[in-house]
Parts: C-alpha cells; sequence; structure tokens
C-alpha cells in the first residue's frame, strides 16, 4: 500500500491549484499525533467536492510533522465501485480494488500500525441542507470501528469552499425520475426540492482547517450486544461529534 509521503507531491500541488492561501491550525501537537499507531479521520464535507483541498492539505501537513510513512485509506460508499467514471476514485482513495466489508476494515485497521482510516461521516447528506451546517451522519457505525481497534479520532475542519455551491431547485417531473433510481435521493428531494452543486468553482480565497484531537466517551466494553441497543449508543455518540464538528466549523468564521 502507499504511504503518505508518496502522495504528497501531487496533492501539495492539487492545493495550490484550487486555493488562494490556507491557514491550517492543529489544537494538538501534530507530531505527537503522528506517533499515534492509528487514527480514524473525520472531516467535513461541505460542497460534494470540497473533499479534495483537506486531503491536499491534512496530508501535506501530517508529512511535515513526520507521517511520511503512515497508511491512510478512505471509507466511501459501495456506489463508488459500481460504475467505470467513480470506481478509479474509489481504488485511489480506500487503496482497495474492491469495497470492503465492515469485519473487514476493522480487522485491518487494528492489525496493523501507523495506518489511519478516513471518513467524511455526512456521505451524501452534502446534497442537502445548508452547506455551512454538519449534516446528520449518513450511519455511526464508523466511530464502531474507532471504537474497538481503541483508535482516537483526530477531526479536521474545514471552512472556505461552501462558495462553489449552487443550491438548485428541481422540478417535480425530475424529483419522480430520480425517485426511480435512488429511494435516498428520491426522499430526500421529496422533503426539500433542492439539490446542492458545486458549480461555482473558482480558486478558494482563503481556505481555513482546524484539527483536533477526539477520544468518544464510549469504550468497547460498553458496546451492547443487542444490535439495535448498539446502534442507539452509537448515534448518541455520533450526536456528540457532530455538535463538536459544527463548534470547531463556526469558530473558523
Amino acid at each position: 500500500m502507499k504511504r503518505l509521503g508518496e502522495y504528497q507531491g501531487f496533492l501539495s500541488a492539487l492545493l495550490r491549484s484550487m486555493v488562494e492561501r490556507f491557514e491550517f491550525q492543529s489544537d494538538d501537537d501534530m507530531t505527537e499525533l503522528m506517533r499515534e499507531p492509528r487514527l480514524m479521520v473525520v472531516l467535513n464535507h461541505g460542497t460534494p467536492i470540497s473533499w479534495v483541498p483537506p486531503i491536499c492539505l491534512l496530508t501535506e501537513k501530517a508529512v511535515d510533522h513526520g507521517g511520511d510513512d503512515r497508511i491512510s485509506r478512505g471509507i466511501i460508499d459501495k456506489f463508488f465501485y459500481s460504475n467505470p467514471i467513480t470506481q478509479p476514485i474509489a481504488e485511489y482513495v480506500t487503496q482497495s480494488p474492491t469495497p470492503q466489508s465492515f469485519d473487514e476494515l476493522l480487522e485491518q485497521f487494528r492489525s496493523v500500525e501507523r495506518t489511519d482510516l478516513v471518513v467524511f461521516p455526512e456521505g451524501a447528506m452534502t446534497f442537502f441542507g445548508d452547506v455551512s451546517e454538519i449534516q446528520p451522519f449518513r450511519s455511526p457505525r464508523f466511530l464502531e470501528i474507532a471504537i474497538r481497534a481503541e483508535a482516537p479520532l483526530l477531526v479536521a475542519i474545514h471552512r472556505g469552499t461552501e462558495e462553489w455551491n449552487l443550491r438548485l431547485p428541481l422540478p417535480l417531473e425530475l424529483i419522480q425520475t430520480v425517485s426511480m433510481f435512488s429511494k435516498f435521493f428520491g426522499a430526500k428531494l421529496q422533503e426539500d426540492a433542492q439539490i446542492n452543486l458545486p458549480v461555482r468553482l473558482r480558486k478558494v480565497p482563503n481556505f481555513r482547517m482546524r484539527v483536533q484531537k477526539y477520544v468518544p466517551e464510549l469504550k468497547a466494553s460498553d458496546l451492547a450486544e443487542d444490535l439495535t441497543e448498539r446502534r442507539a449508543q452509537l448515534q448518541l455518540e455520533a450526536d456528540r461529534l457532530r455538535t463538536r464538528m459544527q463548534e470547531l466549523f463556526d469558530s473558523l468564521a
């Protein structure tokens, strides 16, 4: 698997092609963070393509502080493996030619040191609502991976790409067509009838990022055997995390 240092040159150039200037703030010693055996890196989404600049900047800072030999892999929706357009992106981000199950991700994560899992928990929810608000997470199960692997979270919040977004109203006929292909998108559009599209692309004048170590309150020994009860536990943990992410986002105003 590729290590962060192998990505830095390309990602640093990509970052500078997308932003005029950037600011980076870490609430914790980055060198100490890079000594962690494993990290679950949690980022906010912004617009549907706003994940690119923060990945570039975080990689650069991680390498600068001794993380060049770390292996980072993304957790993404299986949809990205389902078509030839997005499959190369999926393989690049996850370092896997096929989608991995929860158990596979957990086993690999806790059996290898100096490794990171990267997740954007809002997922497709980023297509809906205010891009200046942290949207509800698609699933809280990524937290279970971190908890069972005893890995702290590195919460990485960014601000500046919101100006790319255009909130586009959709006609009922189009919503009905979308509903035929995706229950999730159909249901969300029935609620709102608007979708976020990053069509106002230009260099971001001032891209800001703040990172902070976050340790879940739940421990592996706290997790219930009953699936329904466990999901409720994880949802409470996710709600706490989402609140903290919003606080960090607001601090970057």
